[in-house]
């Protein structure tokens, strides 16, 4: 009888370590995605913010461009910042020739997807400014062009 009960205990505190350690990695997994996202937002807010800066300024992110002699472009993210920056370009001498994305289509402008072939451009900018090393690396084999962050074009106009 008494090994009866303690054969329960046993399989009782085992199931509740392994239980403990799978709730553990769960946690960790949903605070590393919910971080993810925090320096996500982060990075859009220190983008627009720098932004907002330069239309306080008058200036425009056409500036960047010209002083490049970048004159065709492709945006790559038409989320927010991407549609914003298409916004600010369109009437400009500035030609966004399209968008590369794999959930957006917004207005008039052409939306490709990344296995699609990519048109030749001067420049690709890239909205997604959180994840910009892995874009760049995953575009950098498929076109022959600079590959810019939006984030390094506010500041360097800055």
């Amino acid at each position: 009888m008494k090994k009866s009960w303690f054969k329960e205990v046993i399989v009782f505190l085992s199931g509740s370590i392994v239980g403990a350690v799978g709730i553990s990695k769960i946690t960790s997994k949903s605070i590393d995605a919910n971080d993810k996202r925090i320096d996500k937002f982060k990075s859009y807010y220190s983008v627009l913010t720098q932004w907002l800066a330069l239309k306080q300024k008058n200036e425009s992110l056409e500036r960047y461009f010209i002083n490049k002699r970048y004159k065709t472009i492709a945006i790559y993210g038409m989320g927010e910042l991407g549609n914003r920056l298409y916004e600010e370009l369109k009437t400009t001498g500035i030609i966004i020739e399209y968008g590369i994305d794999k959930n957006f289509g917004f207005g008039d402008i052409k939306i490709l997807n990344l296995d699609d072939e990519l048109p030749k451009v001067d420049v690709i900018v890239v909205t997604a400014v959180f994840d910009f090393d892995k874009i760049s690396n995953d575009l950098k084999d498929r076109v022959n062009c600079p590959i810019v962050s939006l984030e390094d074009i506010v500041y360097e106009i800055y």
